[in-house]
């Protein structure tokens, strides 16, 4: 055995051995391969730092090239709001140029049309300031100046209406009644509201009153009250102020009668929200205004009232709102329309004004080039650029005249509004006194309408019937014993709802007492002490109810005093204010009575007519002199 086993064992070494060999031969391999391997990776680095040094190089010139571009885009920009600026202002040069022609154009055509109106307007300025009553009296009337008006080629060619009306004076104070005549025909032919305007005021100019007077009444029945031209509230200034007459105050308010009472004229009812009746219409149109007048019910006004009367609260505060407005009114009239005999004192110079702004006035075709020479002028003012306050003459309407009843209007709520005397305003209040005085009576009438007989107290369930007539004596103790009655049997109805609860208890005791028995005679050690823990709890639940009762019972008590104690309290200041509520209501309904006793027309007034008497079946105004 021996001798077999030693061959074996050198085969097995020179096995090994070659083993090992080819092992080395292999690292040696590998050693070769890898010596190869860092070669290339080492020039694969040497390129990859290439590659990296190019790409910075890259980034370098593409950051450049970025920042050219950047520049580039600045300096464009830059050239073409500089493009855009020229061509706005070439724009606006090109405006202001053409605008600057078109005013040359205009302002030529102006001259060749209306020139001669120009010099007409001068002349008959010249002549209404030279012919007065006091240079007549004093006999120093420059009469070069009146013989130019009266024979002028200027005149006598014109077909402007105060042309011949200009003659027509000029011929009067010369003593040419068949100049006079014939150029005063031809004035009113060509104009006759403006003709007769002119000769009421020159009348008023030379002192002759009657004729003033007659020649206004003339020249107020040939007026349209929907369409009145702007001379017509200095001339109605005038006429209040006397400076034409005192019998131009009666013509005046006939006209002014008229034209309230017109059945064409507008409805100037509110069509909605009306607060009076719409089965008087010439009540209506002053709704708007009286009810602006009203004192408004201020929320800090009658709080234990408005409490207390829940939803009758807003029809109640809407009509004491009602009556407020007859005070109000009056309230207004007497702060607007102070009872001053100054207000009528003449020599205001009311009808010289009205005279130099119904020469001054332009014709519709005058005006309309000249508010077109106005645009143009202003366009080249603005170097070329349109205001934009002004308004392009295609579309800046001339408005279409005064409305009469605007006027009124405007004379008794909102002076600020009109320009007229204080005279001429209370005028317009004596036209239309009778129906505001109507308006406010309706006023009255719906606030009644609103008031109920009786309204209904309620607090908390409570209820009670009250009296709106503040006359009526309450009986405040009945129903302060009523209230702490009721509200004493809720609190006791509330104080015996709060009882023990029987299955809290129950599971509560039964709980304890078993956890507390199975503790003690069965159980030992932690689970023992948890069970009684448990048990513990449920004892101490059942514990608590017997004590919550009580305290939710006193508690229960507390807060029926404290309800009780704030019910009368609120009951017997609902009370009082119930009586101040109504009183004043029917304090401010009583201030009708004052209203109607109220005089529009003041004292210490020689300009008003003392005949002037009102219909009281006439709801319109004034019926007559």
């Amino acid at each position: 055995m021996t001798g077999e086993q030693a061959p074996q064992r050198t085969t097995g070494t020179s096995e090994l051995s070659e083993r090992l060999a080819r092992l080395t031969a292999a690292q040696v391999r590998q050693g070769s391969e890898l010596d190869g391997l860092n070669v290339k990776v080492a020039g694969i680095g040497a390129w990859v730092g290439g590659l990296h040094s190019t790409m910075s190089d890259l980034s370098g010139r593409l950051a450049d090239v970025t920042r050219t571009v950047s520049g580039l885009g600045e300096e464009v920009a830059r050239s073409r709001d500089e493009f855009a600026a020229f061509l706005q202002q070439y724009e606006r040069d090109r405006l202001a140029t053409g605008a600057q022609a078109e005013l040359a154009r205009l302002t030529s055509d102006w001259f060749a049309r209306f020139d001669e109106r120009k010099r007409i307007r001068a002349l008959a300025r010249g002549l209404v300031h030279t012919l007065t009553a006091d240079a007549i009296r004093r006999d120093v009337v420059e009469t070069v100046i009146v013989r130019e008006c009266a024979q002028g080629a200027t005149l006598r060619g014109s077909s402007h209406w105060l042309a011949p009306a200009t003659m027509s004076l000029a011929a009067r104070y010369l003593g040419d009644a068949d100049l006079r005549d014939n150029a005063r025909g031809l004035a009113y032919a060509l104009d006759p509201a403006k003709a007769k305007l002119f000769t009421a005021l020159t009348c008023a100019r030379l002192g002759e009153d009657d004729d003033a007077a007659r020649w206004a009444g003339r020249y107020l029945e040939t007026l349209d009250p929907r369409r009145l031209g702007p001379e017509f509230l200095p001339v109605l200034s005038a006429i209040a102020a006397g400076e034409l007459g005192a019998e131009a105050h009666t013509f005046a308010l006939q006209a002014m009668l008229r034209w309230d009472n017109d059945p064409a004229a507008p409805d100037e009812g509110p069509q909605e929200a009306r607060h009076i009746s719409a089965s008087r219409p010439r009540s209506l149109r002053w709704e708007g205004r009286l009810w602006d007048v009203r004192t408004p019910v201020s929320a800090d006004r009658f709080p234990a009232l408005r409490q207390l009367t829940a939803d009758q609260w807003e029809p109640m505060a809407y009509g004491w709102e009602l009556a407020t407005v007859p005070g109000g009114l009056l309230a207004h009239l007497s702060r607007e329309f102070p009872d001053t005999p100054e207000e009528f004192a003449a020599g205001r110079g009311y009808a010289g004004i009205a005279l130099d702004s119904l020469i001054d006035r332009l014709e519709p075709d005058e005006d309309e080039l000249h508010r077109e020479m106005e645009w143009q002028r202003r366009v080249v003012e603005s170097r070329g650029e349109p205001p934009a306050s002004v308004v392009p003459p295609a579309l800046d309407v001339p408005p279409p005249g005064l409305c009469f009843s605007d006027v009124l209007d405007h004379a008794v709520f909102e002076a600020a509004r009109v320009e007229l005397g204080a005279a001429a305003r209370r005028l317009a209040l004596i036209c239309v006194w009778k129906s505001v005085q109507h308006a406010a009576g309706d006023f009255v009438i719906a606030a009644a309408a609103q008031r109920p007989p009786h309204i209904l107290l309620s607090l908390d369930g409570w209820t009670a019937d009250v009296p709106t007539d503040p006359a009526i004596q309450v009986d405040e103790p009945f129903l302060a014993d009523s209230l702490a009655t009721y509200v004493e049997e809720r609190t006791l109805l509330s104080f015996r709802a709060i009882t023990h609860s029987p299955l809290r208890l129950l599971a509560a005791g039964l709980g304890g007492a078993l956890t507390t028995t199975l503790a003690a005679l069965l159980l030992r050690g932690t689970p023992a002490i948890s069970v009684g823990l448990a048990g513990g709890a449920l004892l101490l639940w059942g514990l608590l109810d017997l004590r919550r009762v009580p305290v939710l019972r006193r508690r229960c008590l507390e807060q029926g005093a404290r309800a009780k104690k704030e019910g009368l309290r609120l009951l017997a200041a609902a009370l009082r204010q119930r009586t101040e509520f109504f009183d004043t209501w029917d304090r401010n309904s009583s201030e009708l009575t004052g209203l109607r006793v109220w005089s529009p027309f003041g004292t210490g007034s020689e300009s008003v007519p003392t005949t002037l008497v009102y219909d009281d079946d006439d709801e319109t105004g004034p019926s007559g002199v």
